[in-house]
């Protein structure tokens, strides 16, 4: 019965702790803690960056300088690598843009030929083409096809 009230209360004092911060401040203390120990957390990480519009990630990126006293690409930098590295470092540096969902059919339409000739019949794929559709939220105008 300790250890249930023992983590009862722990997760209480977690979720309390949570709703003290500001959005930005949250994601901020989350990014840092998936980085901090040995085993990046990279689910967190494209969970944050990937899923945050421009603006969101400004505000984040500055929390953690401010909490943290730290640079929040030059921590991506360090601990991840290769194309994963280089997408998110883009996230971060151009963002996606603030969105409101709607879907343009005929962008729609351009976007999926754009994705399909990044990878189609190749060694390979066009990674800038793919990050830059997957930054500018074509995820959103895929979803009217």
């Amino acid at each position: 019965m300790e250890d249930v009230e023992h983590d009862i209360s722990f997760n209480f004092k977690q979720l309390a702790e949570a709703m003290l911060l500001l959005p930005e401040e949250f994601d901020a203390k989350e990014l840092r803690q998936c980085m901090k120990y040995p085993g990046t957390r990279e689910a967190v990480l494209i969970e944050i960056i990937c899923f945050r519009n421009g603006p969101q990630i400004e505000k984040i990126s500055t929390a953690y300088t401010d909490e943290f006293k730290r640079d929040l690409n030059d921590d991506i930098v360090s601990e991840t690598s290769g194309s994963f590295r280089d997408f998110l470092c883009a996230c971060i540096k151009d963002g996606r843009p603030a969105s409101d969902l709607k879907i343009d059919h005929s962008q729609a339409k351009i976007d999926a030929q754009r994705l399909y000739n990044a990878g189609d019949d190749k060694l390979g794929t066009d990674k800038p083409v793919l990050q830059k559709l997957c930054r500018r939220g074509v995820y959103a105008s895929l979803g009217g096809l």
